[in-house]
C-alpha cells in the first residue's frame, strides 16, 4: 500500500492508505467506524485487490494519522463530525487526479462512515454503488433514513446490520436506541434506489467487525460490485 497525504478545502491534513492496481474494475474509497482507522480496512483492501479493484482508505479527521488525531474525535461537537464530509471530498478529488474515471468510484462506510458514504453519494449521482456496514438513522446529524430516501433511481446500495448490536450506537452519537439490524432494514426501506440489497446477521457484529466474524460475506459483497463494475 502507498500512504497518501490530502488537504481538504478546509486546510485538514488527511492521511490514506492506496492499494492501486493496474487496470482496475472500480475503485472504493473506505471509510473507517469511531473509533478506528484506515487500518481496519486492510484485509478487505487486499482481497478487494485481488479481484481487481483498487482502494483508498483513509483516516477521518481527528482519527488515526490525520488532523487532530488519533482521539481528537473524542472532543469534536457534531458539527465538526459533520464536517468529515469534507474529507470524503478531498479523497474522492484526491483520485480522480489521479486519472481514476469518477463513474469508477464506490463507497464503502462503517458505522459513521456509512452515513458519511450514503451522504456523499446522495449529494454525487455519478456515485452508482455505495455498501453501508452498519448504518445509522442518526449519527452526529448525519441523517441514514433520510439521505437514503433522495437516491436517484440507479444508485445501488448494499446495506448490512447485526441483530444483536445494540450497544454502539450510543458511542457513536446516534439519538436513538434501536438495534443496527433495525436500522439497517429501515435504511433499506426507505432508499429509493431500485437497486439495493440488504443481509443482516444474528450476532453482535459492528461496521468492519461484520466481515471478521461473518465468513464468505466479503467475497459476497465483492461480487455484489463486479456485477456493477464488470
Amino acid at each position: 500500500m502507498e500512504k497518501i497525504i490530502l488537504k481538504t478545502s478546509d486546510s485538514k491534513e488527511i492521511i490514506g492508505n492506496y492499494l492501486e492496481v493496474s487496470g482496475a474494475k472500480g475503485v472504493g474509497l473506505l471509510l473507517h467506524m469511531m473509533p478506528s482507522t484506515k487500518e481496519s480496512w486492510d484485509v478487505f483492501a487486499k482481497q478487494l485487490a485481488q479481484s481487481g479493484f483498487s482502494s483508498l482508505a483513509i483516516d477521518l479527521r481527528g482519527h488515526g494519522e490525520s488532523t487532530g488525531g488519533p482521539e481528537g474525535f473524542v472532543q469534536f461537537s457534531d458539527r465538526e463530525h459533520q464536517d468529515s464530509i469534507l474529507d470524503v471530498e478531498g479523497a474522492i478529488d484526491f483520485l480522480i487526479k489521479k486519472g481514476v474515471s469518477k463513474e469508477k468510484i464506490f463507497l464503502v462506510g462503517a458505522s459513521i462512515g456509512a452515513n458519511l458514504s450514503l451522504q456523499y453519494q446522495k449529494e454525487n449521482p455519478f456515485i452508482k454503488a455505495t455498501i453501508l456496514l452498519s448504518p445509522g438513522l442518526n449519527y452526529r446529524g448525519i441523517l441514514g433514513g433520510d439521505l437514503a430516501k433522495n437516491l436517484n433511481n440507479n444508485q445501488e446500495i448494499f446495506v448490512s446490520g447485526s441483530e444483536h448490536d445494540c450497544g454502539y450506537q450510543s458511542a457513536d452519537g446516534s439519538s436513538n436506541d434501536k438495534c443496527a439490524s433495525d436500522m439497517a432494514k429501515e435504511i433499506f426501506d426507505n432508499s429509493s434506489s431500485l437497486n439495493k440489497q440488504i443481509k443482516l446477521f444474528s450476532n453482535s457484529a459492528h461496521g468492519t467487525t461484520i466481515l471478521v466474524r461473518n465468513e464468505g460475506f466479503s467475497k459476497e459483497l465483492i461480487s455484489w460490485l463486479e456485477t456493477i463494475y464488470e
